[in-house]
């Protein structure tokens, strides 16, 4: 049989759980941008005189292809361009960074 002491000790260590995760959960939803919501910035914002997002893509694939300095020296993509597309494929984005080049192809 638990003594008052044990009982107090683990309805205290059960408050500090509840508190530690609600905080938690709380600072991760109040803070960590969703995907939905970077997409929707990607696909909407006004962007840089610097980036487009075709420039943004053909730096992508640039990156994996190793050519990056050589198109970035021609003036193919722009510094700015590639580290977008660094930022993208890092962050799983460039899926949204290719539906904005083809909605803006269309225009």
């Amino acid at each position: 049989m638990a003594t008052s002491r044990q009982r107090r000790d683990r309805a205290v260590l059960g408050a500090i759980v509840v508190a530690v995760t609600t905080l938690t959960s709380m600072t991760l939803v109040g803070c960590a941008p969703t995907v939905d919501s970077r997409a929707d910035y990607i696909m909407s914002r006004p962007l840089p005189s610097d980036v487009t997002a075709k420039g943004v893509v053909l730096a992508a694939i640039l990156l994996a292809s190793g050519d990056i300095d050589n198109a970035v020296g021609n003036g193919l993509v722009t510094p700015a361009e590639v580290d977008t597309a660094k930022t993208a494929i890092e962050e799983h984005l460039l899926e949204y960074w290719t539906q904005r080049a083809e909605k803006e192809a269309v225009r």
